[in-house]
């Protein structure tokens, strides 16, 4: 076992020895996909920073989570786990954060100037880019293989187009999903 893996497995095991045995095995497949996929964030300066899972609203969702403090920013993969019309899936997701606050005094900042939607970014950016390469649904195979087309693909797109939000040396508002 590599160290990105060892490291990735000590860290998850603090919170997956509550979650029922199929959504387990599911759940260390993803992290253990991420990890890999999106190793190339180290070469932009990014280490691993924490695995983490949400037992409340989304349950069983787990994020990995890379940091690159000198530019402030965090990429964030989560992954969580469902069954669509009796087949396996999950929804993937990757956002990139500017840990820096943009907020003066007590003045409350606007989330959107802090979270970045890698999807949404994309669209906007790609006007003709086709999100259905962001949907394990929309491959063949095994859960297993959709899951790292997926996260194959945000790769070499955060790679390509997003490769100065990550560098820090630009940031964009607005690619945020607002719940109200």
């Amino acid at each position: 076992m590599k160290g990105t893996e060892m490291q990735i497995a000590k860290k998850l095991d603090r919170g997956i020895q509550e979650v029922p045995e199929e959504d387990r095995a599911r759940i260390e497949m993803a992290v253990a996909s991420i990890a890999a996929i999106f190793d190339f964030l180290r070469d932009f300066g990014y280490s691993l920073e924490k695995v983490e899972m949400s037992n409340n609203l989304l349950k069983y969702q787990t994020s990995v989570v890379w940091r690159n403090p000198r530019i402030e920013r965090e990429v964030s993969v989560s992954y969580l786990p469902y069954d669509y019309e009796g087949q396996e899936s999950n929804t993937l997701n990757v956002s990139i954060v500017k840990l820096s606050s943009t907020r003066k005094g007590n003045d409350v900042f606007d989330a959107s100037e802090q979270f970045m939607n890698l999807r949404m970014y994309l669209e906007s950016k790609c006007p003709d880019f086709d999100t259905s390469v962001l949907s394990s649904l929309n491959y063949e195979g095994g859960l297993e293989e959709r899951v790292k087309k997926v996260l194959r693909a945000y790769a070499y797109y955060m790679q390509d187009v997003a490769e100065n939000i990550l560098r820090g040396e630009d940031w964009e508002t607005g690619h945020f999903h607002s719940w109200h």
